[in-house]
């Protein structure tokens, strides 16, 4: 996961190079091993503290919070896994296997 999201990172910034200054692909910051198994963590956590929005989790409202989400990681680092998680090299992928973006 660690390799192949730095992979899709370097990809997309590759892809443009208009990207907004202030856009995910510009602010990002090399995930780790401990960044995916928090965010692995949270993931999970989210499936049995139900919130209508994914922000919703990490918000100050005194009878809203859940406290322990940001006690593991920021939204915006959570947000931008989340949206530049990979599995597999889209440069080597066998197009006609539905499920070369999930296979090992």
């Amino acid at each position: 996961l660690k390799t192949e999201t730095k992979r899709y990172t370097a990809q997309v910034k590759a892809a443009r190079d208009d990207h907004a200054p202030n856009s995910a692909v510009n602010r990002w910051v090399p995930v780790e091993k401990e960044d995916i198994m928090k965010f692995i963590g949270l993931y999970i956590l989210t499936g049995l503290v139900w919130k209508s929005h994914v922000r919703e989790y990490w918000t100050k409202h005194p009878l809203l919070c859940t406290p322990g989400f940001p006690a593991v990681m920021v939204r915006d680092r959570y947000l931008s896994i989340y949206q530049f998680l990979h599995y597999a090299n889209n440069e080597t992928a066998d197009r006609n296997d539905k499920l070369y973006k999930v296979r090992p």
